[in-house]
Order: structure tokens, then sequence, then C-alpha cells
């Protein structure tokens, strides 16, 4: 009874924030996290898609200012994803080394009150 009311008290609200440039990198990744979450029976949310932020710069090819009027655009795509799982801080690190953190995703974790 006590090692259950231990537990219970233990448990708590993370908030997993992942972005990435590549969609099916992060979309991979955020498969990966919840079918671990099921396998290891914790209580934990869908996954919630934040818009796409684009960011776009317009410049001049010509460096001197001189010639034709040619522009060049670059776009950069953000992609945001965010996870919550109620559970202990030993189980979550368990699932996160278990869910190796690929090159090109950012990974921020918030401990909600």
């Amino acid at each position: 009874m006590e090692g259950e009311k231990k537990d219970i008290q233990d448990t708590k609200k993370y908030k997993l924030v992942l972005v990435s440039k590549d969609l099916p990198l992060i979309e991979n990744y955020c498969r990966h996290i919840t079918n671990t979450a099921k396998n290891s029976q914790m209580e934990h949310t869908g996954v919630t898609r934040y818009p796409v932020k684009r960011l776009c710069i317009t410049t001049r090819k010509s460096p001197c200012g001189n010639g034709s009027n040619t522009w060049d655009h670059f776009e950069m795509r953000m992609f945001k994803r965010s996870l919550a799982l109620t559970t202990t801080k030993t189980e979550l690190q368990t699932l996160l080394k278990q869910c190796k953190n690929p090159a090109g995703i950012q990974v921020t974790l918030q401990e909600d009150q």
C-alpha cells in the first residue's frame, strides 16, 4: 500500500516539445515515442501538431546592384509537435533512453504544475 501511494505521489505531468526542419523525421520520432509509451503503459496524450512556422528571406541576386532586378527566395519551414506524459521521473528517463534523439530534432522537456 505504501509503495503504491509513493508512486502516485511521485507521478508528474511532463510535456515534450519537439522542433525540426524535417517533417518525416519528426513524425517518425513522435510515433516511436508514443509506441514506446504505450508499451510501457504510461499515461499520455496524442501528438499535438502546431502550425508550421515559415521563415522567408528574399534577397537580390546581383551583388553590385546593377543589371536586371532578379531576386532569390529562400524558405525554411519549422515543424513543432508536443506530447504530454504523466509518469515518474525514472520512467521518463528510461523512455528517453530507449528513444534516442536523432540529429535534427530539438527536444525540450517541461514539467507541468
